[in-house]
């Protein structure tokens, strides 16, 4: 059974309790390789029965209907990285979906080597990240951050009813499981884990979903994702928090944007603000969940 946009497989008993990964592997085509195999389940590509299934190491059930999305395997997954202002200290980028906070490879997309990464964003949230171009101008941010004096505003798409126009979050943060490489983090008590601290504001709002406005104070692993899963209004697309939900809405990727970043400049003293605009994934889940044009 096959759609234009998806693949189908049936699990027979002579497959029970193969790892998905080698599932895939002997019944997809022969040029597709188990790193884009890996990549795929990895962004959300892969179903079973009806449900994202994030693990390459699920051991497969006979009766298992298996759904691998045909455009995760033929879309473009080069990584992304576009400069959006730059000062003789340091440069404002717009990260792309599937792109690592790696710094050799921001080196290497935007064919520089004076570049230092001082904050980071995950694999699949979108938006601005500062580059520091030399060592003092990387000093001078991380003591920004260290001082919370980098004030940064996120957007993100949530499923959920949301009960009030603003709130705030405030728990402790830590790492509750592992699995194959990838960290589960959530609230834990104060001697296990790190304060976090997110103030959300509600910008619209239709039925159950609504794009918000996050602002992080502290800078925790997975802060917001955690912060609005754990309050019942998980981003949609992120299956990583949410994985039992059937959103409404199909995303490759958490909907989450770094939208804007301010900051005193090192060298003018004065306070200055960047806003990336929104990736077309983002902007296409707006114009179909609010009707926007």
């Amino acid at each position: 059974m096959q759609s234009k946009k998806s693949q189908f497989f049936k699990v027979t008993p002579k497959d029970r309790g193969e790892r998905l990964q080698n599932f895939l592997k002997k019944h997809l085509e022969e040029t597709v390789s188990g790193k884009a195999i890996k990549k795929l389940i990895d962004s959300y590509g892969c179903s079973i029965n009806g449900k994202k299934q994030l693990f390459s190491s699920y051991n497969v059930q006979a009766g298992d209907l298996i759904e691998v999305s045909l455009s995760h395997l033929e879309s473009n997954t080069h990584s992304s990285v576009l400069v959006l202002h730059e000062t003789l200290n340091y440069l404002i980028c717009s990260k792309g979906i599937n792109t690592p906070s790696d710094e050799i490879l921001f080196r290497k997309l935007l064919k520089r080597e004076d570049l230092f990464l001082v904050h980071r964003l995950d694999k699949d949230t979108t938006g601005l990240i500062v580059v520091a171009k030399n060592n003092s101008s990387k000093i001078y941010f991380e003591e920004l951050f260290k001082k919370r004096e980098m004030k940064k505003i996120y957007h993100a798409i949530s499923q959920g009813n949301v009960k009030e126009a603003d709130f705030k979050v405030e728990n402790y943060l830590g790492k509750i499981a592992s699995y194959q490489g990838q960290s589960i983090w959530g609230r834990v008590s104060k001697e296990s884990g790190l304060f976090a601290s997110t103030y959300f504001r509600v910008l619209k709002k239709v039925n159950k979903t609504a794009l918000l406005e996050c602002q992080p104070t502290t800078g925790r692993t997975h802060q917001i994702r955690v912060h609005l899963s754990e309050s019942s209004l998980p981003i949609v697309g992120d299956y990583h928090y949410a994985k039992e939900l059937r959103f409404f809405y199909a995303s490759k990727r958490p909907l989450l944007h770094a939208y804007s970043i301010s900051f005193k400049d090192q060298q003018t003293n004065e306070i200055v603000e960047y806003k990336a605009p929104y990736p077309q994934d983002f902007s296409k889940a707006l114009e179909f969940i609010f009707n926007e044009k």
